[in-house]
């Protein structure tokens, strides 16, 4: 069960990462601004701080998925 919701996280925290890649329009600077799933985002420090977030929670997925690999299942 929690190597389940380990992937749920990381395959979340890819997607939006992508998403944010993806949804940039190709532009080099944010001074356009900058749309992820369709949430607009101006400034380059809550971008940074958007990307510290998605990073955190895609290390919580990786060490959910780290745990549950190491426990052995109940007989």
């Amino acid at each position: 069960m929690i190597i389940i919701v380990g992937l749920i996280i990381v395959v979340a925290a890819v997607v939006v990462g992508v998403a944010g890649v993806l949804g940039n329009g190709g532009t080099h600077g944010l001074a356009h601004g900058f749309s992820v799933l369709g949430y607009h985002v101006t400034g380059s420090g809550t971008v940074f701080l958007y990307g510290i977030a998605v990073g955190v929670m895609a290390l919580f997925g990786l060490w959910l998925l780290a745990a549950g690999a190491r426990t052995r299942p109940s007989p």
